[in-house]
């Protein structure tokens, strides 16, 4: 799964997310405009099936379905913002 922020689009891809052969249009890119709004914070959930990105407390939404053959590991920031950065991360696996 890739989540990344370029010319003011938040772009979420599950082409290679995990098992994504069972239909034709579940590996896609979903994008949403960004210019209208100054992202100032983005918080990512993410469960065994599902990563949501909330931008600015709710301001901007993308929620997705995954299905994925081994638990994600890694968090990778992509973004044109130089000044984005990973503040905290916190698990609640046990």
């Amino acid at each position: 799964v890739t989540i990344s922020f370029n010319q003011g689009i938040l772009s979420f891809d599950r082409r290679v997310s995990g098992i994504t052969n069972f239909s034709a249009e579940f590996p896609a890119v979903h994008q949403i405009d960004m210019n209208d709004i100054d992202m100032r914070k983005m918080k990512i959930y993410v469960d065994l099936a599902s990563i949501e990105v909330f931008v600015n407390d709710g301001e901007r939404v993308l929620t997705e379905i995954v299905f994925p053959t081994k638990p994600y590991n890694q968090v990778k920031l992509n973004s044109e913002l130089p000044r984005m950065s990973i503040s905290s991360i916190a698990s609640t696996l046990k």
